[in-house]
C-alpha cells in the first residue's frame, strides 16, 4: 500500500484563489492590507507549512537511509537494534533517531497551526451562514463540531466577568494579521447595525403602549398592528439580532485566533528549549495558565483547541495515525504468515 505523506494542498481542494505573490510572502505582515483576507491568509499558511515539510523531508530522507543502513547491520531481528550495535554506531544511531524525532515534532506543531487556520475559516463560514440565512448546522452533520463550538461560546461568554465582556476589538490597520482579516469581515454587520432605522423600534414601543402591553404578544394584536409588527420584526429586529450575534461570534473567533497563535509560539519555544523533546509540548502554556497570565476567555479558547486536537486532527497527526495502522496491519500479517509456516 502506498502512503502519501504530503496531502493535496488545501487551497487546491477548496478552489481558493491563489495570489501570484503568495510564495513571496514570508510572514503575515508581508501581505498587503488590500489583500489581507481570510482566503489569502489560509493559502499563505498552507504554502508555508508545505514548504517547511518539504525542507524537513530533504534533510530527513538521507538521515533515515543512514538509520536503515545501520539497522541492517544487525543479525538478530528479534532483539532491539541498539543492543546489537557497537559504541560508535550506537551513538550515531541515537543521534539520528533523536534528530528525526525532533523534526517530526516541528512538523506536528506547524501542521497544527495550519489546521487551526482552516478551522478558523470554517468557524467564519458557519457563523456567516447563521447570520445571513438564520440556519444552524444540525447535530449529526459532518460540520456540526464547528457549529457546536460557536454555540458553546454563545452560552459561555455571558458568564465571563464584566471586564471581559469585550466591545469590538480594533486591530492595527497598518499591518496584515489574522485579526485584521477577521475584523474586515465584521465591518459589514457593524455598518448594518449603524444604519438601522431606530424609529422602527420606537414604533414597536408605541404598538405595545397602544395595546396596554409591557411585552408585545403578537397573537393578541389587532390585524393592522400585527401587520406592522410582523413587518418591523422581519425587516429590522431579526436582522439586527442576527447581525449582533454575528459580531459576537466574530469576537469569539478572534479570541480563538489569538489563542491559536499563543499555543503555536509556546509550543515552538518548548521544542527549542528541550531540543525537540515532544514530551515538553504544552509546558509553557501550562506554566502561563498556572501564573494566571490569561483572562478567562483566552483560557477557555486554549481548552477548546485542546479538545479540537482529537475532533479535528492535523494532517501530520492523521498521517501518523494512518501509518501506525498500516504498520500494525503489516506486523499482524507478517506474524500470521510466520505462524502458518
Amino acid at each position: 500500500m502506498q502512503f502519501n505523506f504530503i496531502a493535496v494542498p488545501f487551497f487546491i481542494l477548496l478552489g481558493l484563489p491563489i495570489d501570484v505573490n503568495a510564495r513571496d510572502w514570508k510572514s503575515e505582515s508581508d501581505i498587503p492590507t488590500a489583500k489581507c483576507d481570510l482566503s489569502n491568509l489560509t493559502v499563505f499558511h498552507h504554502i508555508n507549512t508545505l514548504e517547511k515539510q518539504i525542507a524537513i523531508g530533504q534533510i530527513r530522507t538521507p538521515m533515515l537511509k543512514e538509520i536503515a543502513a545501520i539497522a541492517a547491520t544487525v543479525k538478530d531481528h528479534g532483539k532491539p537494534v541498539g543492543e546489537q550495535l557497537g559504541v560508535k554506531d550506537l551513538r550515531r544511531f541515537n543521534e539520528l533517531s533523536q534528530r528525526t524525532l525532533s523534526m517530526g515534532m516541528q512538523e506536528l506543531v506547524d501542521s497544527k497551526r495550519d489546521r487551526d487556520i482552516k478551522v478558523i475559516k470554517q468557524f467564519v463560514l458557519i457563523a456567516d451562514r447563521n447570520y445571513r440565512y438564520g440556519e444552524e448546522i444540525q447535530e449529526g452533520h459532518s460540520d456540526y463540531v464547528y457549529q457546536a463550538v460557536l454555540l458553546y461560546w454563545r452560552v459561555m461568554a455571558s458568564g465571563f466577568p464584566s471586564s471581559e465582556q469585550h466591545p469590538i476589538s480594533i486591530p492595527d490597520e497598518k499591518a496584515c494579521s489574522m485579526i485584521f482579516a477577521l475584523h474586515s469581515i465584521e465591518k459589514e454587520p457593524i455598518q448594518r447595525i449603524d444604519s438601522m432605522d431606530l424609529k422602527l423600534f420606537v414604533k414597536l414601543q408605541t404598538i405595545a403602549k397602544k395595546n396596554g402591553m409591557v411585552k408585545i404578544e403578537p397573537a393578541k394584536l389587532p390585524e393592522a398592528d400585527r401587520e406592522v409588527y410582523d413587518r418591523i420584526m422581519e425587516n429590522a429586529v431579526w436582522p439586527f439580532e442576527r447581525a449582533q450575534q454575528f459580531m459576537d461570534d466574530m469576537e469569539n473567533i478572534k479570541v480563538m485566533a489569538r489563542a491559536s497563535e499563543i499555543i503555536y509560539i509556546s509550543d515552538k519555544r518548548d521544542l527549542e528549549i528541550s531540543g525537540g523533546d515532544g514530551s515538553r509540548l504544552g509546558t509553557t502554556i501550562v506554566e502561563m495558565i498556572n501564573k494566571k497570565e490569561f483572562d478567562q476567555r483566552t483560557q477557555a479558547a486554549i481548552g477548546i483547541w485542546r479538545g479540537l486536537n482529537e475532533k479535528i486532527p492535523s494532517d501530520v497527526t492523521k498521517n501518523a495515525t494512518e501509518l501506525a495502522r498500516i504498520l500494525r496491519e503489516t506486523q499482524i500479517t507478517g506474524e500470521a504468515k510466520r505462524g502458518n509456516k
